[in-house]
């Protein structure tokens, strides 16, 4: 129950425009506040446009190599884009060749490596051999990319 002094002052309060004037602006700036806020969590952080993708290099060279094993080497995926690049598909020419990607997703200024090996023990083949590893990405100029891979195998 309340006390006496505490119903007089609530009664004065109620009875007091200013006083619900008050009241009703600082409700409103405390939604207003805690919508800005949701908003600014909502969208802080996500970048904006597509993502783009940078090869480097474009093409591998293995050179001469021995017919005895597999060779791997690593290209650099860049995203130099403003939004997630985004790669869906991986596949190879043949299954002689790999290709493995340490991330599928690659925010904004960052990177992921491309390993690719090639076995040229995996069948007989000798001389100049090209393979090729393809992927699809998000980005809108180069939404279907294909890396060539060079050797010379050797006995």
């Amino acid at each position: 129950m309340l006390s006496p002094g505490r119903s007089t002052m609530r009664s004065q309060l109620l009875a007091d425009p200013m006083a619900h004037r008050w009241r009703f602006t600082l409700a409103w700036l405390l939604v207003g506040l805690l919508l800005g806020v949701l908003l600014v969590g909502c969208f802080a952080g996500k970048p904006e446009g597509p993502g783009r993708i940078q090869l480097s290099p474009s093409e591998l060279d293995l050179g001469p190599i021995p017919n005895t094993g597999p060779v791997s080497r690593t290209l650099k995926v860049r995203n130099v884009g403003r939004g997630w690049l985004e790669i869906t598909g991986l596949s190879t020419s043949c299954g002689c060749t790999t290709a493995e990607l340490s991330s599928r997703v690659i925010p904004p200024g960052h990177r992921a490596d491309l390993t690719v090996t090639f076995d040229a023990d995996y069948h007989p083949a000798r001389g100049n051999v090209t393979r090729l590893v393809w992927f699809v990405t998000n980005d809108p100029t180069q939404p279907w990319v294909e890396v060539r891979i060079t050797a010379d195998v050797r006995q």
